[in-house]
């Protein structure tokens, strides 16, 4: 072999390694499912605003401008609904055994997280970053906010479980209604204060984070068919109050999770467990759906009115 001929493969293993990265590194990660006000994509080092629909990829960031909200659904295993003055990054890690991570980096304002844990992936992780905590979570509805001016990470948990860890310290467990408090930077130490949240005050944050107008709007009509991810959790899966409890109804964007037979207990038998006979959810979806080798929703030998 001649040194031009040995040049030449190298620059072919180059490329081989290259490619791969860049074109891993502009998959999309997530879709913009809602959108209320307005908000700007920053993508390298180009700023546009933000769309109904967009797709995002890794680094891109979200900034959202006062009295605005948007909700982004990633993966089809979580949503992510980004409060005003608000600034979030798109990230995501591979871990050993191809799972992934998921990394929802909050640099300032506040933002509603929703994991719905039976779609998730064996090995599969979901974090929130602030500059001074990560929060772990699975099969949870979590509300975090950062005051980058107060060097201020809040954490409060509206359903299931996460572990926060505080910057040089630490885990936290937190459980539903569960709430912590960090204040420092990691140079200067940071310390904590945890506490509890009613549920009209748990109710109140996920009301806020509420991203549609109530209208049958494109925004709303088309972000419903994305929440079939979290439907097919709430019906089929595992119920939002801890991922114990069996199946659920999901009442709304971001709102609580209600069990079947709370809604109607004709539907379960004495001991509180649904019935084997047909019965009818209170819910519907858009006719403008898609199917796809990856489908977010699916019935095997059922029938359908």
């Amino acid at each position: 072999m001649n040194y031009r001929s040995l040049r030449f493969g190298s620059l072919l293993l180059s490329f081989s390694l290259i490619f791969p990265a860049l074109a891993s590194a502009q998959q999309a990660v997530g879709i913009v499912t809602a959108l209320k006000g307005k908000a700007q994509l920053t993508r390298a080092t180009t700023q546009t605003a933000l769309r109904f629909k967009d797709d995002l990829i890794l680094r891109d960031l979200i900034d959202t401008q006062e009295k605005s909200l948007t909700r982004v659904l990633f993966g089809g295993k979580s949503t992510v609904t980004v409060r005003e003055l608000s600034r979030l990054e798109v990230r995501e890690e591979l871990l050993p055994g191809g799972a992934t991570r998921t990394v929802h980096e909050l640099s300032s304002g506040s933002i509603l997280v929703n994991v719905a844990r039976s779609l998730m992936r064996r090995g599969d992780e979901v974090q929130i970053r602030t500059p001074n905590a990560v929060a772990a979570v699975r099969g949870s509805t979590i509300f975090a906010q950062y005051n980058a001016a107060l060097a201020q990470s809040i954490f409060i948990l509206l359903t299931g479980s996460a572990i926060v860890t505080p910057q040089g310290l630490p885990p936290i467990t937190l459980t539903s209604l569960a709430s912590v408090n960090l204040t420092g930077t990691v140079a200067a130490g940071v310390q904590t204060t945890q506490g509890t949240v009613t549920q009209a005050e748990a109710n109140k944050i996920a009301e806020e984070s509420e991203v549609g107008t109530g209208g049958r709007t494109e925004e709303s009509a088309e972000g419903g068919v994305q929440e079939a991810a979290q439907l097919s959790d709430a019906v089929f899966g595992e119920s939002g109050n801890g991922g114990d409890s069996g199946p659920g109804v999901y009442t709304g964007s971001d709102g609580p999770f209600l069990t079947p037979c709370d809604i109607d207990p004709s539907l379960c038998d004495e001991g509180g467990l649904l019935s084997s006979s047909p019965r009818t959810f209170p819910f519907t979806f858009s006719a403008n759906t898609t199917s796809s080798d990856n489908p977010f929703f699916k019935l095997t030998n059922e029938t359908i009115d």
